[in-house]
């Protein structure tokens, strides 16, 4: 049994590259995913295959470069 089946991973970066690898191997491993990335329509290419693989997944664009995107209630 693997050490990441029912766990949950953040990935960002996920919808090419090395993301999108490392989400599909942890979801091969049972692990539940919430995965971001700028890009949507790659996001939601990974999560139809990730969702196949029978783990759960949530996607939200954001710019992890942007420092403003984090912020909750702007100032």
């Amino acid at each position: 049994m693997s050490q990441h089946k029912d766990k949950v991973a953040v990935i960002t970066g996920a919808a090419s590259g090395i993301g999108q690898a490392l989400a599909i191997k942890l979801a091969k491993q049972g692990c539940h995913l919430a995965l971001v990335d700028r890009n949507l329509s790659g996001l939601m290419e990974v999560q139809q295959h990730v969702e196949q693989l029978g783990v759960r997944c949530i996607i939200q664009v954001l710019d992890v470069a942007d420092n403003n995107a984090f912020k909750i209630f702007p100032s």
